[in-house]
């Protein structure tokens, strides 16, 4: 790897009588752009480039991302006696190391690390056979200190007592160079903790089972608010779809959520709880089932005497796999009704077709085609209108008129002349 070196700059500081003056924003913008605008200029109100030759050896330029608010405290960072090695300067040395692509990033939190500037990002080419690997650029002490925790504390509760609580963290939790944990693991440890995860964690007494990511195999149905189910690795990775979910508040009613990931676990040590209907569940030892008396009970403590609660099942929708022949029939299917045409050929053209047998069904069954041409279908819950008015949608049209008549919920999909009517 090539030497970074440092390069003496002609403004390193602002002094009077040796002590340092505080600038107002238009003064520290002026001092900085007489000392670097040579080699740093703004290319939009957020976007910021150094060119090479602000350090030696500089392989590619740099860039940075921060607003007037923050560009105050990167210009002060680089204006002030270095005592440490700036953040601005930080990136522009990532900037000459071998087999880097691009520009070499600084995002908004920027601020001086330990040789990447911390929020610095950098590409390596690795068919370049002298590219590196910098531990600096992953990060020796990452997510030093950090752990998110969900509790039940609201902003009033915490902001009364907000600096004792910074204070204990930082007391307990051990940060920065050279601190240890209360917990000692050796080598062995180490690998049972990179094999097990968090399960080494509740093994040895760091951890409560609710603290573990609750699987289920691949292949278990969702219920969707939609009336189908979606094998549990079909569903949006990013999240979005609309599943039934538990509500003691609503008591009686099938209350939906927006369902936010979906995450692959890998390969787990799995469960199979045996149901008196014949039909099982295959989970991980720690998914929680509910019972009918309220508690909620890992799968691997359930017994035989345990009475579950589980969701409506619905007819599946899956997607066939590839290599199903079922799969190559359902790519061909096509089929028009009226000006509308509906196939399987992508999951989009898939969904739009389930929506329309969906509104099909409610149509022969709870709905009416009156003398005016108007098509009409009868829900009775709210959640049933809320789902056919996004089937109306999925299948091209307008959202539909949608009134509460007699106890039932009326969607007017409109007159014949609108497609969906005259497909239904």
């Amino acid at each position: 790897m090539e030497e970074v070196l440092e390069e003496e700059t002609p403004l390193a500081s602002v002094k009077e009588e040796g002590e340092k003056k505080s600038l107002d924003s238009n003064e520290l913008e002026a001092k900085f752009k007489e000392a670097y605008s040579k080699y740093i200029h703004q290319v939009d109100p957020v976007t910021w480039v150094i060119d090479k030759g602000f350090v030696p050896n500089m392989r590619v330029p740099a860039k940075f991302y921060v607003n007037e608010l923050l560009r105050e405290s990167v210009f002060e960072e680089l204006l002030q006696p270095e005592s440490f090695v700036p953040a601005l300067k930080q990136i522009s040395n990532v900037a000459s190391l071998p087999g880097i692509v691009g520009h070499s990033i600084g995002l908004p939190d920027i601020h001086a690390g330990y040789g990447f500037a911390i929020g610095n990002v950098a590409a390596m080419d690795m068919n370049d056979p002298n590219a590196v690997v910098s531990p600096g650029g992953v990060g020796f002490d990452i997510s030093c200190g950090v752990r998110l925790i969900r509790t039940n504390l609201t902003r009033e509760d915490v902001e009364p007592v907000r600096e004792q609580l910074a204070q204990l963290l930082f007391q307990y939790i051990p940060v920065g160079v050279g601190a240890q944990s209360l917990i000692q693991v050796d080598l062995n440890d180490m690998d049972k903790i990179l094999e097990k995860g968090l399960e080494w964690a509740l093994d040895e007494g760091y951890a409560w089972p609710e603290d573990l990511k609750h699987c289920v195999a691949a292949g278990t149905l969702v219920s969707l608010s939609n009336g189908v189910s979606m094998p549990i690795e079909q569903l949006p990775h990013q999240g979005g779809a609309s599943v039934l979910s538990l509500s003691n508040a609503l008591a009686g009613l099938v209350p939906t959520a927006v369902q936010e990931r979906v995450f692959n676990n890998g390969v787990r040590e799995c469960v199979r709880v045996l149901l008196h209907d014949a039909s099982s569940v295959t989970c991980t030892g720690t998914h929680r089932f509910r019972t009918v008396d309220g508690r909620w009970v890992a799968a691997s403590a359930l017994t035989g005497t345990d009475e579950v609660v589980l969701g409506l099942q619905y007819p599946s929708a899956a997607v066939p796999s590839n290599g199903d022949p079922e799969a190559a029939r359902e790519a061909t299917w096509q089929c028009t009704f009226g000006s509308v045409t509906f196939s399987c050929a992508t999951p989009a053209e898939r969904e739009k077709s389930m929506a329309f047998c969906r509104l099909l069904g409610y149509t022969l069954t709870d709905g009416s085609f009156n003398a005016k041409g108007e098509t009409k279908i009868y829900a009775g819950h709210e959640l049933d209108a809320c789902s056919l008015q996004n089937d109306v949608v999925l299948c091209g049209a307008p959202q539909p008129y949608t009134f509460f008549d007699r106890n039932v919920y009326v969607l007017n999909l409109g007159m014949q002349n609108n497609p969906l009517s005259n497909a239904l």
